[in-house]
């Protein structure tokens, strides 16, 4: 029992005695302790800066309803050196034919369209999505109706949904 008692107390005044030889050696030289602590205060500064870059980007989960069950596929052809195609209409409908995995399959690329109206044109860059785009990420237009399965026929007429900044007036 007399160790339990006396071992605290002896841990106790070597840590001590360690701290005021490590305060005295510091005291020395103090542009060493100046260059230790800059160095640790930028490691645990980058330290921080990637791990939050990475639980923003890699560990949260997405903002959608049941984001963990979204998908993005890709079609490549390395022989063309192309790593990112588009799909063509045709490929995009056989995939929701032979889909047997996906609850909903749907398209969006970017282009760049020239928009015209009863002002000046205007370049806009958009994103041209397929019909049950904003339904896979439980979204619906404030204003208006969402893409339909019979706006991807042929020859059916442009729809054209507008993002709520975009509509809105410019002060």
């Amino acid at each position: 029992m007399g160790i339990f008692r006396t071992a605290p107390r002896e841990h106790l005044a070597i840590l001590q005695q360690d701290a005021r030889y490590s305060l005295r050696r510091m005291a020395k030289e103090p542009g060493y302790v100046a260059i230790a602590i800059i160095i640790l205060a930028l490691g645990i500064g980058a330290n921080t800066a990637i791990f939050s870059v990475l639980n923003a980007v890699l560990a949260r989960p997405l903002p959608y309803a049941h984001g963990n069950e979204l998908l993005q596929i890709h079609q490549v052809a390395p022989k063309a050196t192309i790593s990112e195609m588009q799909f063509s209409v045709p490929e995009i409908n056989d995939y929701r034919r032979r889909n047997r995995t996906f609850e909903e399959l749907a398209e969006y690329h970017n282009m760049v369209f020239t928009l015209l109206g009863q002002g000046d044109t205007e370049r806009v860059r958009t994103g041209v999505v397929s019909a049950g785009f904003f339904g896979m990420f439980g979204v619906t237009p404030a204003l208006g109706r969402d893409f339909r399965a019979a706006d991807e026929q042929l020859n059916a007429p442009a729809v054209l949904l507008m993002s709520y900044e975009y509509w809105q007036p410019k002060a």
